[in-house]
Order: structure tokens, then sequence, then C-alpha cells
């Protein structure tokens, strides 16, 4: 198993063109469960894992970068692009076992991943982000 990471900009739309088993469906699932975080849809099942089983070592983790228009989100979470100058935060989702996530955010204060996240609870993070149709 190789884990290779996708990088995706998230623009009005979004069109993931592949032949079968390219992962299109994988990474709109990873978003969804994203979206999802908070309730039971964000948890993972057995049937969510590459051959019915979670391999140790290979957990699935998600990191997102959501770019932020306004402080909101609080100052120590802004990280801003040396080259665009955009401010976007860091957040990521870190399975160790079939079920729920542990959702992270990136403390740019600290430079360090912290157990504390922007925007506090899930819903408001949730409307911070670019909603799936």
């Amino acid at each position: 198993m190789v884990n290779v990471p996708v990088e995706i900009e998230l623009d009005d739309i979004v069109v993931l063109v592949g032949s079968n088993n390219a992962g299109k469906s994988t990474i709109l699932k990873a978003y969804e469960i994203i979206m999802s975080h908070g309730s039971k849809a964000g948890n993972l099942s057995i049937d969510d894992s590459l051959m019915g089983r979670v391999k140790e070592g290979f957990y699935p983790e998600i990191e997102l970068h959501t770019v932020v228009h306004d402080n909101s989100p609080g100052e120590r979470w802004i990280r801003i692009d040396e080259t665009t100058k955009e401010k976007y935060v860091r957040e990521q989702w870190i399975w160790k076992d079939i079920g729920a996530p542990i959702r992270r955010g990136f403390d740019v204060e600290q430079n360090t991943w912290s157990e504390n996240v922007p925007w506090g609870a899930p819903n408001v993070a949730k409307s911070q982000r670019p909603q799936p149709h």
C-alpha cells in the first residue's frame, strides 16, 4: 500500500477526472467526512477502509487548508503564504482506528499541531469551508 498525498485547490467548480480506481470517489468521501465532523457521518466504518480492515501504521489522515479573509479563527491559526500573501488555516483529521477522528489545528505561534482547533466547534469551522454540492 502506497500513501500518496493528493492536493486539490477548491474553487467555484471542481471537476475530478480519471480512470476507474484512480481515487476520485475516495477524495470526495474524504471531503464529505471533513464536512460531517462532529456527527456520526464523520466516523469511519470498516467498509471505508481498504480490503475491509485497517492496517496498523496506515491510518487515514486528511489535511485541509482553508483560505480566510478575516481573523475569525484567531491570529494563532492564520498562516500567510509568502508568495501569494493569502491567509489560510491548516486543520488535520487523524484516525487511530475505526470510528471518530482526532481533529487538530496548526498553531502558527507554536509552529506545531495542537489538539485545540481553529473556530472551535465543528459547525462553526464547517461554515468557513467551501460547501460541496
